[in-house]
């Protein structure tokens, strides 16, 4: 019986092998820019970045701008505070008064944190009753992407595919909602999925100028790694500011776990990647109501988070840190806007 149950492990253990290298593995090998990239499965390739040590990325980005405004926004002393992260930023949410900067115009890579980003295009364009059929853009993600579990075929609303990309930060439920967004701009519910992702990157760039983002680029709607694709500290908490202001954002990025249901029925189980929420967490901070994680190779880890005070709310930027690092650093950030905020008051 024992020999039955390990051969029936064993079968089941290729089963999901085989399914995930039929739907997940990239094409690699191509060259784009003359670096080594992993690419969606598509006739037409986002430059995704695989091998981030054979990339010079650097090359593909600009000097970034710093208008008088920005200037005197950042011309705070800064207090006495360590963090790890390369970049990071806090804002008084409710004046949008920076606190505190640490080299907040510098180059980054968002991650998915591009997500907020994402979050707030498709709230633009959609209602969060609109029913979405999931599409194969769901196997054109990269093989490393973190993933909501969505399938071809599945049936679902708009508010449930924004919860599987903003908790368990699925790449696949952030390629649905730009496939059905940019079919909706394109006025072509039968348009390619690449180029209805390309239109919908359109809008996300569209979106990030409209909110003051001068220095970013962004190229997937997913925040995976791309050359071409940057933003700084400074633009993710322009980003992050117009995200808190969302009731549906910031509704679904406070909640720990969700189960969402396809018309089909079948149910799928979400936990929220932010740790800064989760009781049985060490970091966790009953003040902190989100906002959204953020991880890739050349990003590292990234965190945007929310928390209240007795006068508002506090915005924190914390992007390239190490794993311990972005929640320590966000809890330093924020018990210091607190401080501020409250002292202000």
């Amino acid at each position: 019986m024992k020999k039955i149950s390990n051969v029936i492990i064993i079968l089941l253990c290729f089963t999901v092998f085989i399914h995930n290298l039929f739907y997940a593995i990239p094409l690699i090998g191509n060259n784009i820019y003359e670096v080594r990239a992993v690419y969606a499965k598509a006739d037409d390739n986002l430059p995704l970045i695989s091998d981030g040590g054979s990339v010079d990325y650097m090359s593909y980005i600009p000097a970034m701008k710093c208008s008088e405004e920005v200037k005197e926004a950042l011309s705070v002393s800064n207090p006495e505070i360590s963090v790890d992260a390369k970049a990071a930023v806090l804002v008084d949410a409710e004046d949008g008064k920076v606190l505190y900067h640490k080299n907040a115009l510098e180059p980054i890579f968002p991650a998915s944190t591009a997500k907020l980003l994402t979050a707030l295009v498709v709230l633009d364009w959609c209602k969060t009753s609109e029913m979405v059929k999931v599409g194969k853009e769901v196997s054109m993600i990269p093989y490393d992407s973190s993933r909501a579990g969505l399938r071809a075929g599945d049936k679902l609303k708009v508010y449930n595919l924004m919860e599987a990309m903003l908790l368990p930060s699925g790449n696949d439920a952030a390629y649905a909602l730009a496939v059905y967004t940019g079919r909706k701009s394109l006025k072509d519910n039968k348009a390619d999925e690449m180029a209805a992702i390309r239109e919908f990157t359109r809008l996300m760039n569209d979106k990030a100028r409209r909110l003051g983002a001068e220095n970013s680029c962004f190229i997937s709607p997913d925040g995976y790694d791309a050359i071409g694709q940057y933003s700084t500290a400074y633009d993710m908490a322009k980003i992050g500011l117009k995200a808190i202001k969302s009731e549906t954002i910031t509704k679904i990025a406070k909640e720990r776990t969700a189960t969402i249901k396809m018309v089909n029925g079948r149910a799928l189980p979400l936990w929220n990647t932010n740790a800064l929420i989760n009781k049985d967490s060490m970091w966790y901070d009953s003040h902190v109501i989100g906002l959204k994680t953020g991880t890739t190779g050349l990003a590292g880890r990234c965190l945007i988070s929310a928390a209240r005070t007795d006068s508002g709310l506090v915005l924190s930027v914390i992007m390239n840190s190490t794993s311990e690092g972005r929640w320590r650093d966000s809890l330093k950030l924020i018990k210091y806007g607190r401080k501020v905020m409250s002292a202000n008051k």
